[in-house]
């Protein structure tokens, strides 16, 4: 406090301007050393929002389409598939590049149009190098609704708080290495699996639709979307054994009904659904604590009898 004839001027104390040029360094210290998403986190959550476009596109397209022989779609999944996480890598690769440069994370909007326009710019590319012979205006329709949807998706998941591969190798809530092993790579299998069988599965749901089946057919294709989407609910599920033991039962349920009642009929493809509930048995022992005491004892009785 400064006074000057009948005017009193204030001025703060030199420590005061001490403290905050201390607050600014301070801040920028912090925005510089903001930890920023990682490589393998962006990768995965692109590749993972591109392979879910791919099939809701597959999906809409066999929704619209008159094609006759709309099952060919459920043998174009994989590949739309592989071709979405291809691309969703590359728009990974794209964002996380454009964090290193500007040394910010891009709005989520920013990041759409990134990958709108990669997208795009893909598209464009397999249009010149492989010209299609009979140029379709819907084929460039579908490529504008493809690129918006993608790109968007991408986008919106790529640089969020979703952590897709962690949630995919996810194990038991049991200290260990061996539990983390186990039951991340026997976790990794059955929820990979379980995602590929529900998105075959709802494709085969709308094909059954379409072709008027008979109600039988609706019936099997319904409960397996449910089974399929159930289980893949189960598996991410953060619960403990003896919970995840009686829902997993009550998902398999379906799968020893068809079991049952077509296992006569289905010849070696019995043989996929008997691997198919083994990888469930699996997933469950990797959670149970005893599994885990056995396999200590017997790395002592080995140890103890053939190596030291």
């Amino acid at each position: 406090m400064i006074e000057t004839g009948a005017a009193t001027v204030y001025r703060p104390a030199p420590q005061a301007y001490g403290q905050v040029l201390f607050r600014n360094v301070y801040a920028g210290d912090a925005v510089q050393n903001k930890s920023f998403p990682g490589f393998w986190l962006l990768l995965s959550q692109a590749a993972a929002a591109g392979m879910f476009a791919a099939f809701v596109t597959v999906a809409v397209r066999l929704l619209t389409s008159s094609f006759p022989y709309n099952f060919l779609f459920a043998a174009q999944l994989p590949v739309s598939l592989a071709l979405g996480l291809g691309v969703g890598a590359l728009k990974g690769i794209t964002i996380w590049s454009a964090i290193k440069l500007f040394r910010r994370v891009p709005a989520p909007f920013v990041r759409s149009v990134i990958s709108v326009l990669g997208v795009a710019g893909i598209w464009a590319l397999a249009r010149i190098l492989f010209p299609p012979q009979n140029p379709d205006p819907e084929i460039y329709a579908w490529a504008v609704g493809t690129s918006l949807f993608a790109g968007i998706t991408i986008g919106l998941v790529t640089g969020s708080s979703l952590r897709p591969w962690h949630e995919l190798v996810r194990g038991a809530e049991i200290p260990g290495r061996a539990s983390a092993i186990l039951g991340g790579l026997t976790g990794a299998i059955l929820r990979l699996a379980l995602s590929f069988l529900f998105m075959e599965s709802v494709i085969a749901l709308i094909i059954v639709f379409q072709a008027n089946g008979k109600p039988t057919d609706l019936f099997w294709a319904v409960l397996a979307v449910w089974h399929f989407a159930a289980g893949l609910a189960v598996v991410c599920l953060k619960v403990k054994f003896w919970q995840l033991q009686i829902l997993a039962t009550i998902v398999n349920v379906p799968v020893v009904m068809f079991l049952v009642k077509y296992q006569p009929d289905l010849g070696v493809a019995q043989h996929i659904v008997f691997a198919y509930l083994d990888a469930w048995i699996i997933f469950l022992l990797a959670r149970w604590r005893p599994v885990y005491k056995l396999l200590a004892f017997l790395n002592e009785e080995i140890h103890y009898y053939l190596i030291d």
